[in-house]
């Protein structure tokens, strides 16, 4: 019991994290039930709030989900296929397609959120860290990490590009020509500082002998390692019975 006490999300490693992710992934396709869903989310909401997250956690997730949920419930509640229509008001609205839309979305939103919460607020260096010392080929960590740090940096690039074109004379309005003309003095110069940014890590990395880095594996309770492997446990269980029809 002293294990679990000392347990905070706050501090759990990116590893726990991971597999608390995969076991909500899991379970997000044990059955059709929109509670389920509902319930995995409300999980995931206060594992975000203990682990100091939430208000990103909330931040992302809607502005994620707010596009895809419309589209959604405007398609299949009005053109699902094979459903009866029913009126409300001047459109005919069809409840089985609102109930898919709603089951969809609700899944969607489980699997967002463990996305996000296995890699919302991790530096890449903790992540790189806890994935070489768990014996992860260095290689194969440093993809994972970049690709997840991907779009953030790109999109500040990308800002800092522009800012800089701006102060040049770079004319950006609302004009839909003006904005595909500027594409090329944007595009090309972005292009150019990811390749040359790539080349300095790389050599950078091979400098520092990264690739033939010894794992040294991160201190953890045996308490999270339990957390860990009986999230994925719990959630392919789960799995394993909605596709039987036992819940």
């Amino acid at each position: 019991m002293s294990g679990f006490a000392e347990l905070k999300p706050a501090s759990w490693t990116p590893a726990t994290w991971v597999g608390i992710a995969a076991g909500l992934a899991l379970a997000a396709f044990a059955a059709e039930a929109l509670m389920l869903s509902a319930c995995l989310l409300a999980v995931e909401f206060i594992l975000a709030a203990g682990s100091g997250r939430l208000r990103p956690f909330l931040a992302v997730l809607v502005a994620v989900l707010g596009p895809v949920g419309l589209s959604l419930f405007i398609v299949h509640g009005l053109f699902h296929p094979g459903a009866v229509p029913t009126a409300s008001g001047p459109l005919m609205v069809r409840p089985e397609g609102l109930a898919f839309a709603g089951r969809t979305l609700g899944r969607l939103a489980v699997l967002s959120g463990a996305i996000l919460l296995a890699t919302l607020g991790f530096p890449p260096g903790r992540l790189l860290r806890d994935l070489t010392g768990r014996g992860i080929p260095p290689a194969v960590a440093y993809g994972l990490v970049a690709a997840v740090r991907f779009v953030p940096e790109t999109r500040a690039r990308a800002r800092r590009i522009i800012a800089a074109q701006q102060t040049r004379g770079l004319v950006l309005d609302r004009n839909p020509l003006r904005r595909v003309r500027a594409l090329g003095a944007l595009a090309r110069p972005l292009l150019l500082s990811v390749l040359a940014e790539a080349e300095a890590r790389a050599t950078t990395l091979e400098l520092r002998g990264f690739w033939v880095r010894p794992a040294y594996p991160p201190e953890e309770l045996a308490a999270e390692r339990l957390i860990r492997w009986g999230t994925v446990f719990a959630g392919g269980l789960a799995l394993i019975l909605g596709r039987l029809g036992i819940l």
